[in-house]
């Protein structure tokens, strides 16, 4: 534990004086929500959507099948896993099978409302978590089908 500890500190007393943080152009002046690099881009999970860039400059918006809630998509979570990306909006669940040019809805996947708060997967289980007493949602099959989480506190 004292190691870890130790390596930790020294890494952020590293950073801390050799690392310089720059401001980068963002595709949202509302919200950046969750990050992901596949295919040579890095995308971002905003407010307005899901955005790539390859140079940090430059955004490209890429939410073809996300829904549009009074001008925004709300998006709160970005995963990859392999080629899909995920990404968690209001309510409802979306994968990504072409390096984010298409969405397309997960039904099952959570409660229909409420902020998706987090998401994990590997290569047997898919979990999807949700704000707002919404619960906790998982699937053993890529996404198939998807049951709730019995006996988690409200």
């Amino acid at each position: 534990m004292k190691k870890t500890l130790l390596s930790i500190a020294c890494a952020c007393t590293l950073i801390n004086s050799n690392g310089q943080w720059i401001n980068a152009n963002s595709p949202s002046a509302t919200g950046v929500h969750g990050l992901t690099v596949t295919d040579g881009k890095l995308f971002a999970a905003t407010d307005n959507g899901v955005y790539y860039t390859t140079d940090g400059s430059t955004w490209t918006n890429s939410s073809t099948g996300l829904p549009v809630t009074s001008g925004f998509t709300f998006n709160k979570t970005l995963r990859r896993f392999g080629n899909d990306m995920y990404s968690g909006t209001l309510g409802k669940l979306y994968v990504s099978t072409d390096f984010g040019a298409n969405w397309t809805f997960m039904p099952g996947a959570g409660p229909g409302s409420g902020d998706h708060a987090t998401f994990y997967l590997n290569s047997s289980v898919m979990l999807s978590g949700w704000a707002s007493s919404g619960g906790l949602y998982y699937s053993t099959n890529g996404g198939t089908t998807w049951s709730g989480c019995a006996g988690l506190p409200s």
